[in-house]
């Protein structure tokens, strides 16, 4: 009985992600025009400075290097640019968009990082790892924190599921099932308030994280 509680309970959380959103029914490409227009809405005119898409090559050679193959859903922003200039808009609060060449750089890299005991800060659908190899860093900031693509999700997630690693704060959690779904979120909460941008441009970020920061 407690499985099929268990079971039940994955089921509506998973059906509730994108709830109160037009995610299901628009194309990536309308989400993500929409989460532009709130965005300028808030900070003004910018610039992503997106390179170009990403090559099938490029794909390739990540394939063979992690042995990982980026979820159709993730390559949409793929087929936007193959990474960002680092003086571009930050895709993910702060964090730019890795080139495929640089996703596979930080890859590897973080392979070799000694693993720390540790206990999350926050948590939800995400292992309690340090690193997990299952771990594909798509976007990243000059302190080593990255959003990834988890392929190796605890029970309730999903894989290919986009999780926020800050590498030294303890913090593995889970942002959203897709990019669509995650910019539709944004877009939503951009509009009606929920999330706003900090004094610098970065964010956005809800209410009560703002206020922290402001204590």
């Amino acid at each position: 009985m407690r499985f099929f509680i268990l079971l039940t309970l994955i089921i509506l959380t998973s059906c509730n992600d994108d709830k109160g959103s037009f995610a299901s029914e628009a194309s990536f490409e309308g989400v993500w025009q929409r989460y532009k227009v709130e965005v300028e809405n808030k900070v003004g005119k910018l610039d992503f400075k997106f390179n170009e898409p990403a090559t099938l090559a490029s794909l390739d050679q990540l394939k063979k290097e992690t042995s990982l193959e980026l979820p159709d859903e993730v390559l949409e922003l793929y087929k936007m640019g193959n990474g960002q200039a680092e003086d571009g808009f930050a895709l993910f609060r702060g964090m730019t968009l890795l080139s495929i060449s640089e996703v596979i750089k930080n890859w590897q890299q973080m392979k070799t990082v000694k693993h720390k005991e540790m206990t999350l800060h926050k948590e939800g659908r995400v292992k309690a790892d340090y690193w997990n190899e299952k771990w594909l860093p798509i976007a990243a900031d000059a302190g080593n924190n990255y959003i990834c693509v988890d392929f190796d999700p605890v029970l309730g997630g999903s894989k290919g599921q986009l999780i926020r690693v800050y590498t030294d704060a303890n913090i593995r959690e889970f942002i959203a099932k897709t990019p669509k779904s995650y910019f539709a979120a944004q877009a939503a909460g951009l509009k009606n308030g929920q999330l706003k941008f900090d004094d610098f441009g970065v964010g956005p970020f809800t209410l009560e994280e703002l206020k922290a920061q402001s204590e």
